[in-house]
């Protein structure tokens, strides 16, 4: 092809050994070309399409701000003007049928030269001008790509030595004011290849960029052109291609900027992204700096998704393309260029990793008051970051958007429940990390992007390390971990951040794995939605802390509406932080898996804290609202306020502790903390299962609701410490009229192993209240407490009115000293033992006061029944009533278990039985009594102080029948007769009149026995007699008021002889056994 072989040309323009030049203004180039089909767009190539200078020593400028050059329709030699000046070239007209030609050679066109040929190694200037151009319809092809040393790019280079670029001497380079349009480069490396001391780029347009393809243009269309490998046609190659020389001599620095400048329609997929690639050739530790300013790139999507660009705006290479020599070989590793991006506009562009891409670490990067709209990308949509490209990165009041219509929550959770559920959900985050550390987001904003795979906003791997700052991350959705995942040993702070509207199947704002850490300080968690952990995941031997950060009105559908601590590697705290109107749910159906909670701690053995938070109004239909805690050590909550106002209108039996559950092999501490208007059906506000250690000290406990345990319910519980705390109007609620107590304040079910200490409580109600109770818990120890039930003026419920204060059955050993039990109503302490096989049950009440309890039965104060082994020292009971027996003890043992109670040092006073022992009442074993001191205590019908059981049956004199009967006591000096043998000196068939008394151990007419029976009978002693003794009177007769009154007794007898009797007493029966003697 002698053509283009041959007949060549060199420029349009071409200069030689000149000290200035100057093309403008309002210079007008169209439709220029050459035949540059050898050695096309590279440096072996001596040719320029505009312009070719040698041998130039000074300044200079193409184009002028005065008035606007055009440069139009570079499109090679065979273009529209061109191609019918040769023959048959419009395949229209060609004779020969071209559908049965198939052109096997490697086509010609587009065009093949640079446009301004000024790096000749010859040149040396002062500065280099482009100002006011403007160029259309370019397009440059070579029909191969020369090696990076050779290559050249279609516009201009300024770079004069390849081999060393550090003897370029181009001090400052300004290009502004330029505008391309409808251009394409193909096997190019771009448009610009710059190297200056100072390089400043202003006002750059372009627009439609990568766009054009002549093989698609009409008079192709016909022709069967077998076209190359995408990967011949298509070569990464940014816009600008920048050479940072930096050495100490004879260039300092470098110093490049882009500022004002937009670009539009960018196919980056054709090799024209990132705008800018930073070669950095050699790097002696000076100072380089690289800044873009008020730049917008918008609309730059690839037509093929698999020929993406690297980065969008810039990426910086450190391989050695410009010189033989080892540059890194003597040099630090990380470059010492700073970087600064301000008011960046990033709008639809896809690339692989981003915004730029960086081999060599630099100093630092900073973006700062840009936006990064609707991008896609395949690693992240604005940045991934692999290793330590940078000693620090930020973006300062960025944003970062997405669709501009916010989707609603439910609706994106509506798909957990569908098939193939996560098919949706396949974008990559807008960020991703892997072992970078000093990532900075300060006052930024991120929001409207939804259905990503894994964190919609940002991921972090590897030992990295970011904070988040004053910004605001809001309504992304993602498969898991709505908005960060942080991974393998990386590290997140937070502060001063909000995150809202964000939504995930599994922790709805983030999660934090495999020995992480996360930091939040001061934010905001609201409004963000997901199926299992409404906000947060922290688990596989991470940690955190969070402080001064407030969650409201998060949702989970079936668990932990605010988030879940599995496995907690390390102390971690939540300080000062409000948790408020979060929901254990979304749709309203209740079905099983819906296990209901706010945060879930899971088998952490390390310390974890909870000081100075609020729980406010936060619900769930099953599990706690605030906390769960299963099978974790050293939970501590302290100095924190639990409230609910709102009533449920219906407790279910899944929901125990309203405030905080515990499950077993659990350690928790709750000290200094308040809990009020919780509502359960096990626990109003904490509930306990199982073998756990607590202790609840300081703590205040108001208003709280539970079908059983209204502040507190353990069940099977190990260990439970309530010290220094204050329960006031807890309430158990009644179901029915049984004997069960429920525990208003506190419920206790033990173990074999179960231990519960009060020490320093004080119970107040103004209700009929059993304040707490115990069920077979092994050990309770009660010190230095108050139980008080305060005046109502309100009706009392009558299914509450036999409700003891304090409760305790089948306890082994029981400690109550220093306490008061004031106004009680059912009895002050109620004490039984149902295991009458075991007689290890020791007790001791000593130093105690009971004051103005009363009960409906018996035990005003104390009702004990069958327990063991029991002492009551140094206690006293004043004004304390019960409606029949033992104003203020009763006390009752089977005859199998032989009970032994001690009482020493104890007073009775004022003290008010309505029948039976204004003091006491006893029956079977009478208390071992020393120092005890009785004080004006009444019974309405027996024993003022002391009743028990019947001990004696005397006779009553007749003459003083009236005066005895009357009386309480039975006063042995007023009978003549002795009260066990007296014998009558009677006549056969007389009637006569006998009056008997059952009376106690201390001589007290038993006054309240209505039901025992006197039987009398007469025994033949005498076998001379013939006749039978018979009785014509009554023989059984039931005891009135403790008295049996004999009236009109007659007996026949044989005369003569002489009758006895003989008095036997037995539990409910006298006998009478009248003997017949001659």
């Amino acid at each position: 092809m002698p053509l283009v072989n041959k007949y060549l040309t060199t420029s349009l323009i071409f200069c030689h050994t000149m000290i200035s030049l100057t093309l403008g203004p309002s210079n007008k180039f169209k439709n220029i070309w050459l035949i540059d089909y050898r050695s096309a767009l590279s440096r072996q190539q001596e040719q320029g399409i505009l312009l070719y200078l040698q041998n130039f020593k000074g300044e200079l400028k193409i184009g002028n701000e005065n008035g606007e050059s055009t440069v139009e329709g570079i499109t090679g030699m065979l273009n529209p003007f061109t191609q019918e000046r040769f023959f048959k070239w419009n395949p229209r007209d060609l004779l020969v049928d071209v559908k049965s030609e198939v052109y096997q050679e490697n086509l010609i066109y587009g065009a093949g030269s640079i446009l301004f040929h000024i790096h000749s190694p010859t040149n040396q200037f002062t500065s280099v001008k482009l100002e006011g151009l403007h160029l259309s319809d370019i397009y440059h092809r070579p029909q191969k790509s020369s090696s990076f040393d050779l290559n050249l790019p279609s516009i201009l280079s300024t770079i004069l030595n390849r081999t060393d670029p550090s003897l370029n001497r181009v001090p400052l380079l300004n290009i502004s004011s330029v505008s391309i349009e409808d251009a394409q480069y193909e096997n190019s490396t771009g448009f610009f290849e710059l190297q200056a001391e100072v390089i400043s780029l202003n006002g750059i347009r372009m627009k439609n960029i990568g766009e054009r393809n002549m093989l698609s243009q009409p008079e192709w269309k016909e022709w069967e052109i077998i076209k190359p490998d995408s990967s011949e046609l298509v070569a990464e190659s940014p816009i600008f291609t920048i050479v940072m020389l930096n050495q100490e001599s004879p260039m300092i620095g470098t110093s490049f900027e882009l500022r004002n400048s937009a670009f539009d329609q960018i196919d980056g997929g054709r090799g024209a992204l990132p705008l800018v690639q930073i070669e950095i050739s050699k790097d002696s530790g000076n100072r380089m700096n690289f800044s873009m300013t008020d730049i917008n790139l918008s609309n730059c999507v690839a037509k093929n998704e698999n020929q993406l660009p690297s980065a969008s705006l810039f990426q910086i290479v450190s391989t050695n393309k410009h010189t033989q020599n080892n540059f890194l070989r003597g040099h630090s590793k990380r470059l010492n260029l700073t970087i600064q991006l301000e008011d960046i506009q990033v709008s639809q562009t896809s690339t692989q990793f981003g915004l730029f891409v960086l081999e060599r670490e630099v100093d630092s990067v900073t973006v700062s008051a840009s936006t990064f709209r609707y991008n896609k990308g395949v690693e992240a949509t604005i940045l991934a970051i692999k290793d330590q490209i940078a000693s620090s990165i930020t973006f300062s009041q960025c944003k970062f958007l997405d669709h501009q219509e916010q989707i609603n929550v439910d609706q994106i959770l509506r798909l957990y429940y569908t098939k193939n559920r996560t098919d949706q959900f396949n974008k990559p985050s807008m960020f991703k990390v892997d072992n970078m550390r000093n990532l900075t987001f300060d006052m930024c904003s991120a929001g409207n992007y939804y259905f990503a795979s894994y964190a919609a906003f940002l991921q972090m791997y590897q030992n990295s390390e970011v904070m988040i700052l004053d910004s605001i991350i809001q309504d992304m959705s993602a498969s898991f971990a709505g908005a960060i995942l942080v991974q393998k040993e990386s590290k997140l702070r937070i502060e001063g951040t909000s995150f809202s509207g964000i939504s995930s199947f599994d922790s709805g704002v983030f999660q934090v794995l495999d020995r992480s850490y996360i930091e939040v300080i001061d934010s905001k968690f609201t409004s963000n939605a997901a199926i299992l952990n409404g906000v947060f995941k922290v688990a596989s031997q991470s940690w955190f802390l969070i402080d001064h950060t407030t969650f409201s009105k998060n949702k989970a559908e079936l668990r932990n509406s605010i988030g879940q601590l599995n496995q907690i590697g390390q102390d971690s705290s939540f300080i000062d932080c409000d948790f408020e109107y979060n929901v254990a749910t979304i749709s309203p159906i209740d079905t099983v898996t819906k296990y209901g909670g706010g945060i879930e701690i899971f088998q952490s053995l390390c310390n974890l804290l909870f000081a100075k938070c609020t729980f406010h109004e936060n619900q769930s239909r099953a599990g706690s609202t605030c906390l769960t805690i299963v099978a974790s050590d050293n939970v501590v909550i302290i100095q924190s306020i639990f409230k609910i106002t709102q009533k449920i209108t219906e407790i279910t039996g899944l929901k125990n502790g309203a405030f905080i559950s515990i499950f077993p092999r659990s350690g928790v501490g709750i000290g200094g903390s308040k809990f009020t208007g919780g509502q359960a059906y096990f626990g109003g506000a904490i509930y306990s299962q199982g073998l756990n250690q607590i202790n609840v000290f300081q703590c205040e406990f108001y208003e709280n609701v539970a079908k059983i345990g209204g502040a507190i319910y353990g069940d099977n519980v190990y260990m439970i410490d309530v010290i220094n705390s204050v329960f006031d109007q807890n309430i158990a609620v009644i179901q029915s009229e049984t004997s069960v107590r429920y525990g208003d304040a506190m419920y206790f079910q033990g173990t074999i192993n179960g231990f519960v200490t009060i020490f320093n409580v004080t119970i107040t109600a103004d209700f009929y209240s059993n304040h707490v109770a115990f069920n077979e818990v092994i050990v309770v120890i009660i010190k230095d407490s108050t139980f008080r039930q305060l005046p109502s003026n309100e009706t009392a419920d009558p299914m509450r009115n036999s409700i003891t204060g304090v409760y305790i059955k089948n306890a082994c050993f029981i400690l109550i000293t220093n306490s008061v039990f004031d106004g009680n109503s059912g009895g002050a302490l109620e004490l039984e033992q149902f295991d009458l096989g075991n007689s290890t049950y020791d007790g001791l009440i000593s130093s105690c006061k009971f004051y103005n309890s009363k009960s409906a039965s018996n035990g005003g104060a104390i009702s004990i029944k069958s327990y063991f082994n029991l002492t009551i020292e140094d206690t006293d009971f004043v004004n304390n009533t019960a409606e029949r027996a033992g104003g203020a003890i009763y006390y009752e043992c089977t005859e199998k278990l032989a009970c032994v109670l001690r009482l020493n040092n104890v007073l009775f006073q004022g003290n008010r039985a309505f029948v039976e022992g204004g003091a006491i009442k006893w029956t079977h074993y009478e208390p071992l009594m020393s120092n005890i001191r009785f004080r004006d205590n009444q019974a309405r019908i027996y024993g003022n102080d002391i009743a028990s059981i019947a001990n004696e049956l005397v006779i009553i004199e007749g003459i003083l029948k009236n005066e005895i009967i009357g009386s309480i006591y039975y006063n042995r000096d007023d009978q003549t007769r002795n009260a066990k043998q007296l014998t009558y000196q009677a006549k056969s068939g007389g009637a006569s009149n006998i009056y008997f008394g059952i009376i106690d151990k201390y001589g007290s007419f038993i006054k309240t026995d209505n039901q025992s029976k006197l039987l009398i009978k007469v025994v033949k002693q005498s076998v001379a007699s013939h006749i039978v003794p018979v009785i014509e009177s009554q023989t059984e007769i039931i005891s009135n008021g403790g008295c049996y009154i004999i009236e009109n007794f007659v007996l026949i007898a044989e005369p003569g002889t002489t009758l006895s009797k003989t008095l036997n007493s037995l539990k409910n029966c006298s006998y009478i056994i009248l003997n017949n003697r001659n």
